[in-house]
């Protein structure tokens, strides 16, 4: 696979990792990666890592036996940095991808290390996202990332279907990128955090109810999003 090809795919696929573990999928996370490392060769990448790491090593002992301040010693490496690789054989391209692949390789040793250590969490779905709720009762956290790019609900939309619910929505604050909604009523408090991407809802019960949590979920999380 071309260097910079797999470059973009690999750091893709661990930015969409980020988001699984942001809403505490550890399993969708190891899946992605393993996803996005298809066709790299990693140990090979990671050897030539640590090759380039001593090249930089090398050169950072040069800059300071030369008398470089040491504020300055990035700009002196990076002058120098591409003769370097040139001498050692190594493209440029190459050498940036194989510094990915360490950040790529230690991530996922933190994820297979988490997953053997703490229970798995249970993630839900629908049309639009993938999310999962996080209890700890009165209090609920529900983080959900959309499936597919799309433009902020309608804030018309997103009030109505809050009273349905038999809430008192607030006036919605709104910016071109998010949207925060507060909605009440005499037993539950929630607050409505959505970006482009991704859409965080906490609910506080008087009476917590697991049903009634699930219910504000997938009425605010079924407010139609069109196509970005």
């Amino acid at each position: 696979m071309e260097n910079s090809r797999a470059f973009e795919k690999l750091l893709h696929g661990m930015n969409l990792a980020s988001d699984d573990l942001w809403i505490g999928d550890v399993d969708g996370a190891i899946t992605t990666l393993g996803e996005a490392a298809s066709g790299i060769n990693l140990e090979e990448m990671v050897t030539l890592a640590k090759r380039v790491r001593k090249m930089r090593v090398s050169l950072t002992s040069q800059a300071r036996d030369s008398g470089t301040p040491e504020h300055l010693i990035p700009q002196w490496r990076a002058a120098r940095i591409s003769e370097a690789l040139e001498k050692e054989g190594i493209e440029r391209e190459h050498a940036v991808l194989a510094t990915l692949a360490i950040r790529y390789d230690k991530l996922r040793m933190t994820l297979e290390q988490q997953l053997e250590l703490y229970p798995r969490t249970k993630v839900f779905k629908n049309s639009q996202y993938k999310y999962t709720i996080m209890s700890s009762p009165p209090e609920f956290e529900v983080r959900a990332i959309l499936l597919s790019p799309a433009r902020k609900p309608n804030t018309g939309d997103l009030k109505n279907a809050l009273e349905k619910l038999g809430l008192t929505p607030s006036e919605p604050i709104e910016s071109d990128q998010s949207i925060v909604i507060r909605a009440y009523s005499n037993n539950e408090y929630v607050v409505v955090m959505m970006e482009q991407y991704t859409v965080q809802v906490q609910v506080i019960l008087r009476k917590p109810l697991g049903e009634r949590v699930m219910e504000i979920t997938k009425a605010i999380l079924s407010v139609k999003r069109d196509n970005a």
